[in-house]
C-alpha cells in the first residue's frame, strides 16, 4: 500500500515538466555520487558500511549490503543518464561521465545479472531513442560512442576480475534452483491467497527440499515469492505494472530501467528491500506522469 501511495504522490507532483526533470536530474546526480563513494568503499572499507558500520557481507556498496540490490538501483537510473547524454547540449558530456561511472560501479560490484542488464541498457536505450526519432541520427551515434568509450575506460580502472570469476561458476543457479522448486510447491498449496505477505521465511521450512544449514529468508526470485506470499493474482498485478512500464518506455526510453529491475527480480530479490521498492514505484509514478503529459 505504501508503494502505491508513493507512486500516486510522485505522479501528482511530476505533472509539471520542470519539476519532473529537476527530480530526475537530482536523483541521477545522487546515483552518480553514490557510485563514486561505493566503488571507493568497496575496495577500502573491508565490508564496513561507509567505513564505520560492520556488516555481514564483504561486498558492501554504499548503504547496500548486497551487490544485487546495488545493481538494481543503478539499473533503474542508468537509462536516464543515457537519454540525457543522447539529448545533446552542453551537459551531454557530463551525463556520459555520470552514466559510465554508474555502469563501471556495477561491474566492480560483480553482480552477474546487474552486469548483463546494464550492458543491455547501453545497447538498447540508444536503439529505442533512434526508433522514437526524438534525436538526430548522427547525434545518437556520437553520443553512444562517447558513452561506450567512457564506460570502457572506467571499467578498466575499477576492474572486472571478480565479475569474470563469478561468471566461471559452472552452476550459477545452485541453491536458487532448489529454493525455487520449494517455493513453487508453496504456490501450488495456496495459489489464490498465498501465505500472507512477509511470511515466506516462516512458512518455507515446511516445504524445503534441501537443508542449506542456514535460514532461507527469501526465494531469490521475487516473482515466485510474491506468488507464494500474496497468491498468483498478486504476482499478476505486479506483472501488469511491469508490462505497463515497458509499454510506456516506448515513449520515454529511460523507463526501461524500471522494467530491468523487474527482470532482475527473476533471479534475485531486490524488491524485497522496502526503500528500493519505494524508489522504483516513485519512478513508476514519474514515468506515468510523463506519459500522460506526452499524450
Amino acid at each position: 500500500m505504501g508503494n502505491l501511495t508513493v507512486c500516486f504522490l510522485a505522479m501528482q507532483v511530476s505533472v509539471s515538466g520542470n519539476i519532473r526533470r529537476a527530480f530526475l536530474d537530482t536523483l541521477l546526480t545522487f546515483a552518480f555520487l553514490l557510485s563514486l563513494v561505493s566503488v571507493v568503499q568497496y575496495f577500502s572499507s573491508e565490508g564496513k558500511i561507509f567505513w564505520f558500520y560492520p556488516s555481514y557481507e564483504a561486498a558492501v556498496l554504499g548503504p547496500f549490503v548486497s551487490r544485487d540490490r546495488y545493481a538494481a538501483f543503478m539499473e533503474m537510473l542508468l537509462p536516464l543518464a543515457i537519454m540525457r547524454t543522447l539529448s545533446g547540449g552542453r551537459r551531454s558530456l557530463r551525463f556520459a561521465v555520470m552514466g559510465a561511472a554508474m555502469y563501471a560501479s556495477v561491474i566492480a560490484g560483480a553482480s552477474r545479472a546487474g552486469a548483463l542488464l546494464t550492458t543491455a541498457e547501453i545497447i538498447v536505450v540508444p536503439l529505442m531513442a533512434w526508433r522514437k526519432g526524438s534525436f538526430l541520427q548522427d547525434r545518437i551515434g556520437a553520443a553512444t560512442a562517447r558513452i561506450w568509450l567512457f564506460a570502457l575506460v572506467f571499467t578498466a580502472v575499477v576492474g572486472w576480475a571478480v565479475l569474470w570469476a563469478r561468471f566461471q561458476d559452472p552452476d550459477p543457479l545452485k541453491g536458487r534452483r532448489e529454493m525455487l522448486a520449494s517455493t513453487i510447491t508453496m504456490i501450488e498449496e495456496r495459489p489464490y491467497m498465498g501465505f500472507g505477505l512477509g511470511n515466506f521465511q516462516t512458512v518455507y521450512p515446511k516445504y524445503a527440499s534441501v537443508d542449506f544449514g542456514a535460514i532461507v529468508n527469501h526465494a531469490h526470485n521475487d516473482w515466485a515469492e510474491w506468488a507464494a506470499d500474496g497468491g498468483v493474482p498478486f504476482s499478476l498485478l505486479l506483472l501488469w505494472i511491469a508490462v505497463l512500464c515497458l509499454r510506456k518506455a516506448a515513449g520515454s526510453p529511460w523507463g526501461i530501467g524500471i522494467f530491468a529491475v523487474f527482470v532482475h527480480s527473476v533471479v534475485d530479490f531486490p524488491l524485497e528491500d522496502p526503500l528500493l521498492a519505494l524508489w522504483l514505484f516513485a519512478l513508476v509514478g514519474v514515468l506515468s506522469a510523463e506519459s500522460a503529459a506526452r499524450r
